[in-house]
């Protein structure tokens, strides 16, 4: 079981998986932010339900302490490797 966190980010948030995943953080009145190439109209959606958006070049909010990103996420994407040098719990969906 996932135990409540304070600040949740999801790499690829914008994929089927991760927006679902999203949306029941969501519900569960998480704070979530999450990053991707592109926005969809699936983030659009996530973002009416209070996910905060950033692109996947910025910096993670400092009051992360959980980043989630799926096996499409490569070693050399930036926020994947800023979680691993700040030691972030990190979990593959």
């Amino acid at each position: 079981m996932l135990k409540i966190k304070k600040h949740v980010h999801v790499l690829a948030c914008g994929g089927i998986g991760m927006s679902a995943l999203c949306l029941l953080m969501l519900k569960k009145g998480m704070s979530v932010s999450g990053s991707d190439l592109k926005k969809t109209p699936l983030i659009d959606e996530l973002i009416l339900k209070g996910l905060k958006f950033i692109d996947e070049k910025e910096l993670l909010d400092p009051s992360t302490d959980l980043v989630i990103y799926s096996s499409a996420i490569g070693l050399d994407h930036p926020q994947h490797h800023e979680a691993k040098q700040k030691t972030y719990n990190a979990y593959i969906a």
